[in-house]
């Protein structure tokens, strides 16, 4: 059995091409689409944020930022698995979905979910501000896309999207322009999603698939390592002075919004923590202007100094984690393990089954 995928199809297309090996056509395209996941990641903090040195920190800390994992975890004293079943480690550990970075440097699924949700939420958050049936049409039309290569996130975008409107209509008392446009948006999302649904109705192999599919999230205390210092910074963010339109309330929805689903007694529950980075990080980029502020209270920053100062505090606090890791895989590849994300002892079982 099998789904239509035209991402991957694709993907066997361009190696067909170009006479690429499965595995390097996979590399090659993940490294060819992560300049698009740049421009549109600095799109949606552009949305959001209008000056300029806040945006590129915005952009930094969404690429590159991590949580607590790698500080916290040796003094966390637990077992890889929990008694439930559960992976329990800190989510920038463990997650690779959760991290852009990550997802950059494992796979263009990924990368290209992480494009779609970004792109979705700011064209939805733009379709009930201004009431536009065209701005409908089109997060409807990614939304399409979206969900016939990674149809998890079709709950979550529905949602949202039934916020927004429930929002619009109690500020601007009209209904008929933003209910249209749910309508609208709904029903160009509904195919793909019906089409796996049917799959797995009728296709046994599909079923036990989707049955197996448990991506269950950490226990929350893992989630919060992980998140880290992206969620005071945010929090300080998100109370600052700027007024709070339609935008700036629908940003903190969103960033609400996923840790609400990664608990959900849904079975993919983890899946939803990809995007969470993204808010969290528009929110920290003011949060880091008060911090400036504050600490120019107590040192002398200088242009030259506030750069340093910004280096040291974002490793300490937001990059340790990607940092280490990233050693150790480099490490793994240099000691000549040919598969440095997966773990002898798993391949030696694979082998005796």
């Amino acid at each position: 059995a099998g789904t239509i995928n035209l991402v991957w199809q694709a993907m066997g297309v361009f190696a067909k091409i170009f006479g690429l090996s499965p595995q390097h056509a996979f590399h090659v395209f993940r490294i060819i689409i992560i300049p698009l996941l740049v421009f549109v990641f600095y799109f949606s903090v552009s949305f959001f944020i209008k000056n300029r040195a806040e945006r590129i920190t915005a952009l930094f800390l969404a690429l590159f930022g991590s949580g607590l994992g790698a500080w916290l975890y040796p003094f966390l004293k637990i077992e890889s698995w929990s008694i439930s079943g559960k992976f329990s480690a800190p989510l920038d550990l463990s997650v690779p979905e959760f991290s852009p970075f990550w997802s950059s440097l494992y796979s263009p699924h990924f990368i290209l979910s992480w494009i779609c949700l970004a792109a979705s939420v700011v064209l939805l958050i733009k379709t009930f501000e201004d009431s536009s049936l065209k701005k409908a049409v089109l997060a409807g039309t990614i939304g399409f896309f979206y969900f016939h290569f990674h149809p998890y996130y079709a709950p979550f975008l529905a949602t949202f999207a039934l916020g927004l409107f429930i929002y619009s209509w109690a500020q601007k008392r009209e209904l008929k322009r933003p209910l249209l446009a749910l309508i609208v948006y709904l029903v160009l999302c509904a195919p793909p999603i019906l089409y796996h649904a049917a799959l797995i109705f009728y296709d046994y192999s599909l079923t036990a698939r989707a049955v197996q599919n448990q991506t269950w999230s950490p226990p929350l205390l893992m989630s919060l390592i992980g998140v880290g210092m992206f969620l005071p910074f945010a929090v300080i963010g998100a109370f600052e002075k700027s007024p709070w339109d339609f935008r700036r309330k629908a940003l903190i929805f969103w960033a609400i919004l996923h840790p609400i689903f990664m608990y959900l007694p849904l079975s993919v529950q983890r899946r939803f923590s990809e995007g969470w980075i993204l808010p969290l990080a528009i929110l920290s980029a003011a949060g880091f202007s008060r911090f400036y502020g504050f600490a120019g209270r107590f040192i002398v920053l200088t242009p030259a100094s506030k750069k340093i100062f910004f280096a040291a505090v974002f490793f300490i606090f937001f990059g340790y984690s990607n940092y280490s890791i990233l050693l150790l895989k480099i490490r793994q590849a240099l000691q000549g393990s040919p598969r440095p994300y997966i773990e002898e002892s798993f391949m030696q079982a694979v082998r005796l089954g």
